[in-house]
């Protein structure tokens, strides 16, 4: 999905006591957070997703008081991406139309 995924890989030489040597390889792979750019328009009638680009304009029918907007605004994001809404953190821009989602 929305991943990204640095691979590293080792190699470590053995050496047996019949002198052949053998390269085991080892891979690790590090998850990397995503950050994504999102405009919401709160108050809308319908909820709806726009992708422009790299960014995203979000509608949320929720009211911007509160918070209600950001939390159905996590909700919306859940439901596009699959994924659990513990995985959206508001990086910046809790009180702005303007905002930066990382998506774990």
């Amino acid at each position: 999905m929305l991943q990204k995924f640095v691979i590293y890989s080792i190699s470590i030489k053995s050496l047996l006591s019949n002198s052949e040597n053998i390269i085991i390889k080892f891979f690790y792979v590090i998850i990397c957070p995503v950050k994504i750019v999102v405009t919401v328009i709160a108050n809308a009638k319908k909820s709806k997703i726009q992708k422009t680009g790299n960014n995203l304009k979000i509608w949320v029918d929720a009211p911007a008081v509160e918070g209600k907007a950001n939390k159905r605004l996590i909700e919306i994001l859940s439901e596009y991406y699959y994924k659990p809404k513990s995985s959206f953190i508001i990086k910046s821009g809790l009180k702005s139309k303007k905002k930066i989602i990382e998506i774990l």
